[in-house]
């Protein structure tokens, strides 16, 4: 661990500081402190985290409890603030955050009591070091940085060999300019994430398990699903205002009535709510309650189910393969996307009973010239309860005799009382293309719309799709990228990302990215 001791002398910042003519004191604030009183800064020290050099964390004392306020700046460029404390106390730990590698950065801490008075402030200078050399490539192609939505670009990279390395991850974020500003190993390839308002990472992976990381890449928990009485965590981890989890699991059931009488041993999602750290199961619905487990589309045989499910069953079906469960802010129910069933389904969380099935063969009827998806990842809402989505297109139907198949993300409009959808909007790339699995499509404050185009694979030989073959790369390489298009009637890229390597049979993919305005959390 590199530690930066930060002498007990410190440099003038700011014209005036040290002087009395700060805030005006906040009487509310309650401590027996005389406003007058300067805090001083002792043993300030600088420590970079064990998990990352692109983070570290601030310690230090105050005399008299007070409240700091900590900036960096790229040597010879501006200040910016990284982090303001809200509460007044006398023992700091901050972390520092928003770093690029191998950067030479000049940090100040500034004091100041609640009634007003500043300290004088601490200065240091240190240097980032260089990313780990596994570190996954990530290659800047587009960037209009006038027109993209503010924050930062979160996600996980999996690594493949060609199988999945299950023993290589990482979390990683990139400014505006695409530079790599934070990231740590998570030693496992990582699932979906949620973001905590302290900044703190819930992560699911294995299909199995769960996680929380602090931003210093410290983990607090880690929860296998079977220890605390359901089947498995998978694909999906939303944090519910009140701190818990909303989650999907699953369960085996064995089945009679296929064609030619035969049994299986099924698997179905289940929607389950556990408590913050995940010890408890507070609610479980399953979808074999409310849809029918004979009704099989592309996707049942599968074998995706198998390792897990190994120790109960020789063979497994996977009947829903359910990769996302959301809130419609509409009236706080949750929407599930049913990637083998085609199927978008909205459940009663009160109870766990269907309200409708969106999609082909379900309660819609489709509007205009709108189609519907196939194979489908992450529905998102907005107030007014359209639909966002991103549409795999997997064995999609409607497909003339020899058209390829094509990725999209693309929005809906759904009339809960006519039960008819109308397309809105799709963005199907610059030039056609196709995800065959993951994927992500996020609204982002400014009215755009960032793609994650986690499972695109090299594919030879012969194909229109785009830059879907490269000489010398095996069948079946991974790539993913990240794309932040605006949403018109014709779409513009005004982001985007690669993660590939043509000069190995290496692949990566990616399963969701995020834009957040700070790793710091949000009030």
């Amino acid at each position: 661990m590199t530690r930066l001791l930060l002498a007990s002398f410190v440099f003038s910042l700011f014209a005036g500081c040290g002087d009395d003519d700060g805030p005006t004191p906040d009487p509310d604030i309650g401590l027996d402190m005389a406003p007058e009183t300067a805090p001083v800064i002792q043993g300030l020290l600088l420590s970079e985290s064990p998990a990352s050099v692109l983070a570290y964390e601030l310690v230090f004392d105050t005399d008299v409890p007070a409240l700091a306020t900590v900036s960096i700046a790229i040597v010879g460029d501006a200040p910016r603030t990284l982090f303001a404390e809200t509460e007044a106390t006398m023992a700091h730990a901050i972390p520092v955050l928003e770093l690029r590698a191998e950067t030479a950065y000049e940090l100040s801490v500034e004091v100041v009591s609640p009634g007003g008075t500043r300290g004088t402030p601490a200065l240091e200078n240190f240097t980032t070091g260089a990313l780990p050399e596994d570190f996954p490539p990530v290659d800047v192609e587009v960037l209009d940085g006038a027109a993209m939505a503010p924050g930062l670009t979160l996600f996980g990279v999996r690594r493949w060999t060609p199988s999945q390395d299950t023993g290589w991850g990482y979390l990683l974020a990139l400014d505006a300019e695409g530079q790599v500003v934070w990231y740590v190993p998570t030693n496992r390839p990582p699932g979906p994430v949620a973001v905590r308002p302290n900044g703190n990472i819930v992560m699911g992976y294995a299909n199995t398990s769960m996680t929380e990381l602090t931003t210093l890449g410290e983990e607090l928990w880690d929860r296998r699903a079977a220890d605390i009485g359901t089947d498995t965590f998978h694909h999906e981890n939303q944090l519910l205002p009140d701190g818990t989890i909303l989650a999907l699991s699953s369960e085996l059931r064995s089945i009679s009535g296929y064609p030619d009488d035969q049994t299986f041993d099924v698997i179905g999602d289940t929607v389950v709510v556990v408590n913050a750290d995940a010890t408890e199961v507070m609610t479980e619905y399953s979808v074999f309650d409310i849809l029918d487990p004979l009704r099989q589309r592309p996707g049942f045989n599968a074998t995706f189910w198998n390792n897990v499910y190994s120790e109960v069953s020789e063979s497994t079906k996977d009947w829903t393969h359910g990769n996302a469960v959301v809130v419609d802010p509409t009236d706080g129910n949750w929407v599930l996307s049913l990637r083998h069933q085609d199927w978008v389904a909205k459940m009663d969380a009160s109870n766990g009973d269907l309200i409708w099935r969106f999609g082909f063969e379900g309660d819609f009827t489709m509007s205009g010239d709108g189609v519907f998806p196939f194979h489908t990842h992450a529905p998102e809402f907005d107030d007014a309860g359209r639909m966002l989505i991103y549409d795999n297109g997997n064995n999609r139907e409607g497909l003339a005799e020899g058209e390829d198949p094509f990725t999209r993300a693309v929005e809906y409009e759904l009339d809960r009382e006519t039960m008819t959808a109308t397309q809105l909007w799709e963005y199907r790339g610059t030039a056609p293309y196709y995800a065959p699995f993951v994927g992500d499509a996020d609204r982002l404050a400014n009215g755009n719309v960032l793609i994650t185009d986690g499972g695109l694979i090299v594919e030879c030989p012969g194909t229109t799709i785009e830059n879907a073959c490269t000489p010398g790369n095996a069948n079946n390489q991974k790539w993913a990228r990240i794309v932040e298009v605006t949403r018109e009637a014709e779409p513009r890229e005004i982001f985007r990302i690669t993660l590939r390597d043509d000069a190995t049979p290496t692949g990566y993919t990616v399963y969701r990215a995020e834009r957040l305005e700070t790793l710091y959390g949000t009030p």
